[in-house]
């Protein structure tokens, strides 16, 4: 149960190195206007916090203080007539400096520049974005066939083992990353998602601590 409990309290290391961290993001996305609306949503001590802005010609921006450096979503509305799956969303870090958003069109084909933190979730999430793609499409093909063939035990098994490999490839990818950023938020989170609910200590707990290590020593800067 330890083992479970470290990795959660662990993550929370920026907000104790850091006092307060002043943030800045800035995004411009098409020429959009009301209704289309952003929301900057994060957590400050286990409370949600929500933000919002009306884009005026697809300009938005938010700024202000977070103990530490934190993570957060930008998502976006098309307005109570768009359909559900038109909200979109993208995941930042609130950090020193400023974080930039770009994008001719939405916020799915936006390009997203910041500090370390930011610029490192922005690389893990193209790194696992492929592998996103292979588990919905594996997914859709299932909840598409029929019931003879969710009885075929020899249909089931080809399923059952591409969605092993596709899980024991996301698994390598963040190990990889967590491995080779050991300076960023977005390091620990690739550790956090690797290790799941039950953590296979041994193989987690020294790359956690040289993680923790390293990341304090740079955020102690």
């Amino acid at each position: 149960m330890k083992a479970i409990q470290i990795l959660p309290a662990v993550l929370l290391l920026p907000a104790l190195v850091h006092a307060q961290t002043k943030y800045t993001v800035k995004g411009k996305v098409g020429k959009h206007n009301e209704p289309v609306k952003s929301y900057l949503v994060y957590s400050v001590d286990g409370e949600q916090k929500r933000d919002s802005a009306i884009l005026k010609n697809g300009e938005f921006s938010y700024s202000g203080t977070v103990p530490g450096i934190t993570k957060a979503t930008i998502l976006f509305s098309y307005g109570p007539d768009a359909p559900r799956s038109s909200n979109e969303q993208l995941k930042i870090y609130l950090e020193p400096g400023t974080v930039t958003i770009k994008s001719a069109d939405s916020l799915k084909n936006a390009s997203v520049k910041g500090g370390i933190h930011t610029n490192d979730q922005v690389a893990l999430d193209a790194l696992l974005k492929p592998v996103g793609e292979r588990n919905k499409a594996l997914m859709a093909r299932y909840y598409a066939s029929s019931q003879e063939q969710k009885k075929d035990s020899v249909w089931m098994a080809a399923i059952m083992a591409e969605s092993k490999q596709i899980n024991d490839d996301e698994e390598a990818i963040l190990k990889k990353f967590a491995e080779s950023h050991t300076k960023s938020a977005a390091g620990l989170e690739a550790l956090k998602a690797m290790a799941g609910s039950v953590p296979d200590y041994a193989t987690i707990q020294p790359m956690f601590a040289r993680t923790v290590k390293l990341t304090a020593n740079y955020w102690k800067k």
